[in-house]
């Protein structure tokens, strides 16, 4: 999707992939669970 960002990193075992619900929300990013995708979230954006 071409999206880049800096987040935090934990390594883990070997041959696990994990990406994580902070990751997910800093590049605007859901799991479609039906077709096992990312996609794009739909955001609010919120007036202080």
């Amino acid at each position: 999707m071409g999206l880049r960002t800096h987040t935090v990193v934990i390594f883990g075992d070997e041959g696990v992939y994990l990406l994580g619900v902070v990751t997910l929300e800093e590049l605007g990013l859901e799991i479609d669970p039906i077709k096992g995708e990312l996609k794009p979230a739909e955001l609010l954006l919120m007036k202080l």
